[in-house]
This record gives structure tokens, C-alpha cells and sequence, in this order.
């Protein structure tokens, strides 16, 4: 667990490094996720969120020209998305105000 903690810091201290790069490419959110499979080995995976696809391309290329902890092992996986609906925490607070658009 203290390699897990020592992992995670280093990594969201890299990622802090580069955040003015990242806020002024478009980034409007990041967030983070942990996972342990059945081996007990930990992978993270990092969620970034852009204003636009040009924001996107200008993220892609902070991120990879970042300089990351050399201790960390990295296996990048790049994933698109075009997000077509969203529900929020304060929709869910006011499922009697959810409605379905009409498409």
C-alpha cells in the first residue's frame, strides 16, 4: 500500500507541474481512477476533459511531451470521446426535474 501512495503522489505531483500547460490547452477537468486486479497490481487511470477537440490536441501534446517520474511505469492508452448526455450530482438531487430530450 505505501508503494500504491508513493505511486500516486508522484504522479498527481508530475500532473500538477503541468496544469497551467494543461488549463491554458483547454482542460476543463481531470480526474482520476485506481484499480487492483486479481494479482493485487494497481493500475491508475487518468480522466482529462477538454473544451473542444482543439483543446484536446493541445492537452495530447503537453501530456506527452511532460517530463513524468522515471519510477512510475507508463502504459498510455489514448481514448476519444464525444460526450452526447450528462447527468450531473444535482440532477440526481432533482430526479423530479429529469427529462429525457427530445432527439
Amino acid at each position: 500500500m505505501d508503494d500504491l501512495k508513493k505511486h500516486l503522489q508522484a504522479d498527481m505531483r508530475d500532473f500538477v507541474a503541468i496544469m497551467p500547460e494543461m488549463k491554458a490547452a483547454g482542460l476543463t477537468r481531470a480526474e482520476r481512477g485506481i484499480r487492483v486486479d486479481g494479482k493485487g497490481q494497481y493500475i491508475h487511470q487518468g480522466l482529462s476533459w477538454f473544451r473542444d477537440k482543439n483543446a484536446y490536441e493541445a492537452g495530447m501534446a503537453v501530456l506527452d511531451n511532460a517530463t513524468w517520474d522515471a519510477e512510475i511505469p507508463r502504459k498510455n492508452r489514448f481514448e476519444t470521446y464525444v460526450m452526447s448526455d450528462e447527468i450531473t450530482s444535482i440532477d440526481i438531487e432533482n430526479l423530479e426535474k429529469l427529462s429525457v430530450p427530445e432527439r
